[in-house]
């Protein structure tokens, strides 16, 4: 006679597996439509299609276009498209072929050289679009074919760090140092006074965006005084003050002294002296006859 528990052990263990086994979701299902092959039509889930995919469309009218083929692009790659479409485009067109697997000839790649002497292996087209340098077709960076750049950290005046080069660094160049952990002095925090009331934060001069009032500086009502609270608005006192000493003092002294002084004295001295010398007597009795 077997025994029954054996079996009961084994039946527990099969449902616990079952239990503790993830669930593993089946992919989304894509668009329906179409799915054009080199020489067939499939009507498909779109994930599924390795030709061209048209959504929504049946196999029965065919929609395909004629003469499907693999159309490659300068990167390697592939699609497909009609041929004439692909030769118009300036694309290479391997007839009768499919895109997977991929048919297309991809790129040589070499050593792609970044302006801090950074080696990284790109192809041409991906190296020269990030701006730096190629160094030609199977050039390697091990050894390394980068023509070496002095680097390191650049701290700015606000503590940050920049990995760069001496020439585009705007703050104090560190020669082979790293900017991980950040190496950089920071600056010293402060009271950071609100610009309308006397509330107040502790902030560095870098990121107070109201009135800093200097490193080492502690909060406090008594700092954050608004000038208005201090009586320094004087506008109210400076306008009485004007009026009186400029009106009365100019008036008196400018107007009695320059009059008499330039009437009188000019008039008697000019008048009567030239008359009595130009008239009748100017001319001597012993001349007089001459003249008649």
């Amino acid at each position: 006679m077997r025994s029954w528990f054996p079996r009961l052990l084994i039946s527990a263990a099969s449902l616990y597996a079952c239990e503790e086994a993830p669930f593993t979701p089946p992919p989304p299902a894509g668009a329906q439509g179409a799915c054009c092959l080199v020489d067939e039509c499939v009507f498909g889930d779109e994930n599924a299609c390795d030709g061209l995919f048209i959504p929504g469309e049946q196999c029965d009218p065919d929609p395909c276009p004629s003469n499907l083929t693999a159309c490659c692009a300068d990167d390697g790659s592939c699609a497909m498209r009609e041929a004439s479409a692909c030769v118009l485009s300036e694309r290479e067109s391997i007839p009768d072929s499919l895109c997977d697997p991929n048919p297309c000839p991809q790129p040589e790649v070499g050593a792609c050289c970044s302006d801090l002497g950074e080696c990284a292996v790109r192809d041409e087209r991906d190296c020269r679009l990030q701006r730096f340098t190629f160094m030609g077709d199977g050039a390697t960076c091990e050894p390394d074919t980068c023509p070496e750049v002095d680097t390191g950290a650049c701290c700015r005046e606000d503590g940050s760090c920049v990995f760069t080069d001496p020439s585009r660094c705007d703050g104090t160049f560190n020669l082979d140092v790293m900017c991980e952990p950040n190496p950089c002095p920071q600056p010293i925090p402060g009271a950071c006074c609100a610009n309308d009331s006397t509330s107040c934060e502790l902030r560095t001069r870098f990121s107070c965006d109201a009135r800093f009032m200097g490193p080492e500086t502690v909060c406090s009502e008594a700092l954050c005084v608004l000038p208005t609270d201090a009586g320094v608005d004087a506008a109210p006192d400076a306008a009485p003050d004007a009026g009186p000493d400029l009106g009365p003092d100019l008036g008196p002294d400018l107007g009695p002294d320059l009059g008499p002084d330039l009437g009188p004295d000019l008039g008697p001295d000019l008048g009567p002296d030239p008359g009595p010398d130009l008239g009748p007597d100017a001319v001597p009795d012993a001349l007089a006859p001459d003249f008649r």
